[in-house]
């Protein structure tokens, strides 16, 4: 097992998140008009996270951060999107996850004039690897493709 320190780090992108429900779950409550409305809502975390959402608002300007109770916490977003696509509550997840289901109108965003942090992605590699040059050639070689899989213009 390789120890953070003898990681060498990059990053690549940053993912924008959304905050969403299935239809069916969404389309069964009060619709919310701000963070603090969700107070009453199911939410599937992350187990390895604080159970807190933190939403900002371009029109208005300004940050809040709630704190949760998780309906149900689990340790990939995969299980997450399955679980609010299954009508356990809402999720934060990469847009990227779940662009399609929201295409399709199988999940629909929360709280659409709110935004979640960005998260960033970063690539990692041994720091001691025997041909740093061809390693950060790759890297750069994937940076564009990785970048383009995570944007959020893409279909």
């Amino acid at each position: 097992m390789v120890c953070h320190h003898e990681l060498a780090v990059s990053d690549c992108v940053e993912v924008d998140g959304v905050l969403v429900g299935s239809s069916r779950y969404v389309g069964a409550k009060q619709p919310p008009r701000a963070p603090r409305d969700l107070q009453t809502w199911d939410f599937v975390l992350p187990s390895s996270r604080p159970a807190e959402l933190t939403l900002s608002s371009t029109r208005i300007k300004k940050s809040i951060s709630l704190a949760l109770s998780a309906k149900v916490s689990v340790d990939s977003a995969a299980a997450m999107r399955e679980l609010s696509l299954a009508g356990a509550g809402i999720a934060a997840l990469p847009e990227v996850t779940v662009r399609s289901d929201l295409a399709r109108g199988r999940l629909v965003e929360v709280l659409s004039d709110w935004h979640l942090p960005p998260v960033g992605v970063y690539t990692l590699w041994p720091a001691n690897t025997q041909r740093p040059g061809l390693t950060l050639r790759f890297i750069e070689f994937m940076a564009s493709r990785i970048e383009a899989l995570f944007s959020t213009t893409s279909a």
